[in-house]
């Protein structure tokens, strides 16, 4: 749940020009974003969104971020250790209706409104 500061204002982006192939990128990634309900280090092209004003009047939940160390700790002896990938983890987890609003994102196409939690959002590390 996203609980916004005492008299937050919305706040809305100013729409930002692209190239024609960074354009058609991300019409193609938000397509294929709507399709599912809802790239790589190749070189290609990857979609970000900048969180930082809504964060910004975003009020923090408690919760406690997982330790390296802790982690590191708890394998120690171990025998047998596995390795997990997962592929775009964030977009698992359901985002509460009342929030998808507060969450949209802006391209020279449209607004979208996300359903899923996007990584980069206030708190999202925590639920993941």
């Amino acid at each position: 749940m996203i609980c916004l500061h005492p008299n937050a204002t919305p706040y809305r982006c100013k729409v930002r020009q692209y190239s024609p192939d960074k354009s058609e990128f991300m019409a193609e990634f938000n397509k294929k974003l709507v399709s599912l309900g809802w790239k790589s280090t190749t070189g290609e092209f990857r979609q970000t969104v900048d969180c930082r004003p809504t964060n910004g009047v975003t009020e923090p939940m408690a919760g406690v971020m997982p330790s390296l160390e802790v982690a590191v700790d708890h394998c120690t002896g171990k025998m047998f250790y596995a390795v997990f990938d997962f592929l775009k983890g964030f977009w698992q987890l359901p985002l509460a209706k009342c929030c998808q609003e507060i969450i949209s994102y802006m391209t020279d196409r449209g607004v979208f409104t996300p359903t899923r939690v996007p990584q980069g959002s206030t708190d999202a590390a925590l639920h993941f």
